[in-house]
């Protein structure tokens, strides 16, 4: 079964329509992973509106090749202008930098590259090899279980995204009641409309992923910079020195990947700790790590590796529970919900052609956005001398023209621009935007199970407490609990210090 659907995805990749979305979705991933404050979040939130309609393996493949580049695009930047073009390419700055500064920013460039490539193919057969694992765990799960597994996922984002936890609770409750806006499902009475008929059919959701991730990033990127780089230090050194700095610390490579892939694993902890927990074990594993930060191309492999590795890790949560790994899997799961697919364990049951097409293109991707790096980091580095009061402009306008294109709906733009104010003060604040939008997409999912678990047992409530729903909730407890014991152990650990 799996070979079936993995061999109908890579026909459907060699078809011409196929090629072009591959191409095109590198190029895109590539030119906004380039761009600093631009990325696979941003980048697919604002593309996804316009895939309304379409048939989904060419959806999927379209953002796969997309998030298979943005990241790759981001080490161009990182290296040549000292400025990481995403946060997950923040310490190949450290080492990335300094060579490009003594004139081998080739071989730093096609280091980055070749370990990131790398990284993500291991990892991928990695993951294509527990699909079948994935896939019998999803068949364990039934309606009370996907019901206590959305609160699961609402409180262990809280806990673990950046900022106060509570402040993440409330952020998330909030967003969960928004979700409950519109009509009923049951008797179809509208609630929380206040009056306004545009609320009956609720909050939309290509209004709120676009306000919350790519208007926000606008407003954060139009009142943080005046341009991104005014210059480009020069491409030269040698290619082949940058492949074989990989290969000569193998096993730094493997211990990297493991890293990568674990943290990505974990939901809400980011690529950022990925790539710096890669990093500091690459430093204190060296035999001479006084060379770190002064151009050594260990400190290029090690937190490039742990980059795409952790992108394949980040779909494991997601793609077999409906627990967005990041903020980019957070808009992949809203990807899902526009073209039919439910998020949840049921994924790679009922949509495996859809997770092959994802892991198929991700190979291609991955590989060809890193030769493009390799060959052509110089010109794609120029893109970052572009005015942001440019750019702003025309992402804000392809914004409002995709919210307007899925219902003809002018209120849509009004959403956008809330929901983008919304986000960008949530930055302010050091509040995850995932809270924002993960409760409106899986809001819906926690009350359909809901209900349809209450239909079956028959007033029965023994049935809303199985063995996986009893260890979700004792997880959830656990994890409410944590933060105010650790609190409390702080101040008394202060106080016997006194």
């Amino acid at each position: 079964m799996l070979f079936e659907v993995i061999s109908i995805a890579f026909s459907q990749i060699f078809t011409s329509l196929g090629m072009a979305l591959l191409l095109f979705g590198i190029v895109i991933g590539l030119t906004m992973g380039i761009i600093p404050g631009l990325g696979a979040m941003a980048t697919i939130a604002l593309i996804l509106p316009f895939t309304y309609g379409w048939e989904k393996l060419d959806a999927f493949l379209l953002f796969s090749a997309i998030f298979g580049s943005t990241t790759v695009g981001g080490s161009v930047t990182a290296i040549l202008l000292n400025t990481p073009g995403t946060p997950e390419n923040i310490a190949t700055t450290l080492d990335g930098y300094p060579m490009a500064r003594k004139g081998k920013a080739a071989e730093a460039i096609a280091t980055a590259a070749f370990s990131s490539m790398c990284g993500g193919l291991i990892s991928l057969a990695v993951f294509i090899a527990t699909i079948p694992l994935l896939r019998s765990i999803s068949l364990m799960f039934g309606p009370p279980e996907i019901f206590w597994l959305g609160f699961f996922a609402l409180v262990i984002i809280s806990a673990v995204t950046k900022g106060s936890f509570l402040g993440s609770l409330i952020i998330g409750c909030f967003a969960l009641i928004l979700s409950f806006h519109g009509l009923n499902p049951i008797t179809g009475t509208p609630r929380f409309v206040h009056g306004f008929i545009y609320l009956y059919d609720g909050f939309q959701l290509i209004p709120v992923l676009l306000g919350t991730f790519a208007v926000s990033e606008m407003i954060k990127l139009s009142l943080e910079r005046e341009s991104i780089a005014y210059e480009v230090v020069k491409v030269e050194g040698s290619i082949k020195k940058g492949i074989k700095n990989v290969l000569k610390n193998r096993y730094l490579f493997l211990r990297s990947l493991v890293i990568g892939y674990i943290i990505g694993a974990i939901p809400g902890i980011g690529g950022t700790v990925a790539n710096y927990l890669a990093y500091a074990q690459a430093v204190q594993t060296s035999k001479n790590p006084e060379t770190f930060g002064k151009g050594d191309p260990r400190g290029i492999v090690a937190p490039e590796t742990a980059n795409n590795a952790k992108d394949v890790g980040q779909l494991v949560p997601t793609l077999s529970l409906g627990i967005p790994g990041s903020g980019t899997m957070a808009v992949l799961l809203g990807a899902f919900i526009l073209h039919g697919i439910q998020p949840g364990p049921f994924i790679i049951r009922d949509n495996l052609d859809v997770v092959a097409m994802i892991a198929v293109t991700l190979v291609f991707a991955f590989s060809l956005s890193c030769l493009f790096v390799m060959f052509l980091g110089q010109y794609l580095a120029r893109l970052t001398t572009i005015d942001v009061y440019r750019i702003v402009p025309i992402v804000l306008v392809i914004c409002f023209i995709a919210v307007y294109y899925i219902r003809y709906e002018i209120l849509d733009i009004f959403v956008t621009l809330l929901f983008g104010m919304i986000g960008y003060i949530l930055v302010r604040i050091n509040v995850s935007r995932i809270l924002l939008v993960l409760p409106i997409i899986i809001g819906p999912i926690i009350e359909r199970n809901f209900i349809l678990s209450l239909s079956i047992c028959r007033g029965d409530y023994t049935y809303f407490f199985g063995p996986i729903s009893i260890f979700l909730i004792l997880i959830m407890v656990a994890t409410i609990i944590y933060p105010f014991i650790k609190r409390k152990y702080k101040l008394k650990k202060m106080s016997w210090g006194d």
